[in-house]
């Protein structure tokens, strides 16, 4: 497929892969289109692009890639323009495994994104919360320490690889994945400065580029009205105490759904 044919990307505002996609775009320097996709009521022609209605979904000329991370090594090994994927064999491995780890982490049908998933199925079924409930799902605090655990892990890696960005020196595709999901869970509250202050460097430092700044979910400069994650970092205390401590604090209605959707 020609570089010339036109590029349309089919994306839901306040949605991971869609920011992701468009970080891609961005930083390859691609001229593209957006159409903005209503997820309750998507139009006749996203479906016919994608039967299953899942958002984004990018088009070139005649291609239609539904799947974000197969879109973003179609632009890469399509397009010119700045490499996100090294030519180096070590090094691209490093940086496909970072790709396709990120969906760890709230996108992907992952363990977390799974639970919270059910989690919001099951209070809309109950229409009300149970008056009796007064402290934290069992199941949701386990969701949470998975995910606290998770955040460890690319802490780690940032500590490993010595920074600045999550595969090493350049920014590449292993940003592109794994930054849209931090800042989502950035933006559900999570405060990463003291358990995790080489993610809350990497997530400063990264939000500042201008190609993040440029497609930055205009809903994500507002603070998120649920904190689902504002106190994350208690669990990862030691497995003999309690966690959270303070239980009134964790409470959550825990309605993440894992795919990064935004409120709006």
């Amino acid at each position: 497929m020609s570089e010339t044919a036109e590029v349309i990307l089919y994306y839901e505002s306040g949605s991971v892969p869609s920011l992701s996609l468009m970080i891609a775009l961005e930083e390859k320097g691609i001229e593209y289109t957006t159409k903005e996709v209503d997820p309750d009521k998507p139009s006749k022609e996203f479906k016919k692009l994608n039967p299953r209605e899942e958002i984004p979904v990018l088009k070139h000329g005649d291609v239609v890639l539904p799947e974000f991370l197969a879109a973003c090594i179609y632009l890469e090994e399509t397009f010119g323009g700045t490499k996100l994927i090294p030519d180096d064999i070590t090094s691209e491995a490093l940086v496909l495994q970072r790709m396709f780890s990120a969906q760890n982490i709230g996108v992907g049908a992952t363990t977390i994104c799974s639970y919270w998933d059910d989690y919001d199925d099951d209070e809309e079924d109950d229409g009300q919360e149970d008056e009796e409930d007064e402290f934290e799902d069992p199941d949701e605090e386990d969701a949470k320490t998975d995910l606290a655990e998770e955040l460890e892990i690319w802490e780690e890696y940032l500590k490993e690889e010595g920074g600045p960005f999550i595969a090493g020196k350049e920014f590449t595709m292993a940003d592109v994945s794994f930054f849209p999901v931090l800042a989502y869970v950035v933006w559900m509250g999570f405060q990463p400065k003291k358990a995790y202050p080489n993610l809350n460097d990497y997530y400063l430092a990264v939000r500042d580029r201008p190609t993040i700044q440029d497609v930055w979910p205009a809903d994500w400069n507002k603070p998120s009205p649920e904190k689902e994650f504002l106190y994350l970092d208690e669990y990862l205390e030691e497995e003999e105490e309690e966690k959270p401590k303070d239980k009134t604090k964790a409470k959550t209605k825990g309605k993440w759904k894992g795919k990064g959707k935004g409120k709006k």
